[in-house]
C-alpha cells in the first residue's frame, strides 16, 4: 500500500510535466506561424513598395525624355500636362495596391 502512495504523485507530476510540454509547443507552433505569415506580408509588402518606386522612375524617365525632345513652350506645358496626369493616375494606381496589400495582412 504504502508503494502505490509513492507513486502516484510521481505519476500526476508526470502528467503534469506532459500538458506542459504539450501547451508549450502548441504556444510555439502558433507562434510560429504567425510569424511566417507576418514575414510573408512584409515581403509582398516590400515588393508592392519596389514595384512603386520603379515605376515612378519609369514616370520620371519619360518626361526627362519628353522635356528634353520639346522645342517649343507649348511642348513644356504638354509635358507639365503629361507628368500631371500621369502622376495622378500613378497614384490612384498605387493606392489601390496598398491596400489590396495592408487588407491581405
Amino acid at each position: 500500500m504504502s508503494d502505490q502512495l509513492r507513486e502516484a504523485p510521481q505519476h500526476r507530476e508526470s502528467d503534469d510535466v506532459k500538458d506542459w510540454v504539450r501547451a508549450c509547443s502548441n504556444l510555439l507552433e502558433n507562434h510560429q506561424e504567425a510569424l511566417i505569415r507576418s514575414i510573408r506580408a512584409a515581403h509582398a509588402l516590400s515588393e508592392e513598395f519596389s514595384n512603386i518606386f520603379r515605376g515612378r522612375i519609369l514616370l520620371m524617365a519619360e518626361v526627362w525624355s519628353a522635356l528634353a525632345a520639346s522645342r517649343s513652350p507649348e511642348d513644356l506645358l504638354g509635358c507639365h500636362r503629361m507628368f500631371a496626369t500621369k502622376s495622378m493616375q500613378r497614384c490612384v494606381e498605387e493606392l489601390k495596391a496598398l491596400s489590396r496589400r495592408t487588407s491581405e495582412v
